[in-house]
């Protein structure tokens, strides 16, 4: 049988009238589900007793109407054991309910505030140790990756190869061609030398026309060759110039860390070394350094 209206308080009748303006000016008798429509009290009003037999009390917060919210609690009022009626008691929430969804939609909106300060400080981060025009990492994060990688060789017994890069008579490039056709040189090594990039190398731009590989896990043969493959790729590029097209060739120098070695400064040292054999010895080539402490070795020419 459905609950039917025997009573209202005079606010209970402004808010029905409210909430159905169509609904007459006689309440009392009318069935409670047609005055308040069919969802409103569906969630505090069931249909019947639970298993053990009792009525229990039931509460929500609903939108009775759009933008409009109620706080609907109903209590079961029985006589005999047998449920007789209920007292429903509703109050206006919107006000409340407005300033919680105000306060969600700011702690949304600081929420994004966060992520969007935390992405553009991890953007800036990554800005700062990598190189404006080659977007290849500078040398800060090289001084930092080549120490972990030796650090980590100590601990697991692995070598450490360095490669360093640098092209040949790039000097003559920007004098007879200008900056512009220097900066489009460089990018074009900067993506040879990234193109073979294993997980957990280091690339580089050391500075000027010098660009650094940090191979973590290769030996001797293993960074000759990826120092080979840069030099072979590099010198078969064609830069259009004016009046033609230019091709530059690059020295390498290599040096191999195993179990740490002497340190990074003594590793890049040995590399540099190397280097200034293969710029002394010709240009166009790549020259192993031997064990620390012993001269660097001419491993490999070419014409």
């Amino acid at each position: 049988m459905p609950s039917r209206v025997i009573d209202l308080n005079p606010a209970a009748r402004a808010l029905l009238t409210a909430l159905r303006p169509g609904a007459g000016t006689t309440l009392l008798g009318r069935p409670l589900r047609e005055l308040t429509g069919p969802d409103l009290l569906d969630a505090v009003l069931p249909d019947g007793p639970a298993a053990d037999g009792t009525y229990s009390t039931g509460r929500a917060v609903v939108e009775a109407a759009p933008g409009r919210w109620l706080d609907v609690q109903s209590v079961p009022v029985a006589a005999g054991g047998r449920r007789i009626g209920r007292v429903t008691v509703v109050r206006d929430v919107t006000e409340a309910q407005l300033r919680e969804a105000d306060l969600r939609r700011l702690a949304q909106q600081l929420a994004e505030q966060v992520a969007t300060i935390d992405r553009l400080r991890a953007t800036l981060a990554e800005e700062a140790v990598r190189d404006p025009l080659t977007g290849l990492h500078n040398r800060r994060h090289l001084d930092r990756a080549l120490l972990h990688d030796l650090a980590r060789s100590v601990d697991e017994g692995l070598p450490v190869a360095v490669v360093l890069v640098d092209v040949d008579r790039f000097k003559s490039v920007n004098d007879r061609f200008g900056h512009g056709t220097g900066d489009t040189v460089l990018c074009a090594v900067a993506a040879e030398l990234r193109a073979g990039t294993r997980t957990g190398d280091t690339v580089a731009r050391a500075g000027g026309e010098e660009f650094v590989l940090v191979l973590p896990g290769a030996d001797e043969a293993e960074a000759l060759a990826r120092a080979e493959t840069v030099r072979a790729r590099v010198g078969a590029l064609l830069h259009p110039v004016p009046d033609g097209v230019l091709a530059v060739t690059l020295s390498a120098g290599v040096a191999v860390a195993r179990h740490g070695g002497h340190g990074a400064a003594d590793l890049l040292a040995r590399a540099d070394r190397a280097l200034y054999r293969a710029k002394s010895g010709g240009r166009d080539r790549v020259v192993v350094a031997g064990d620390a402490g012993a001269d660097v070795r001419d491993v490999l020419s070419t014409a």
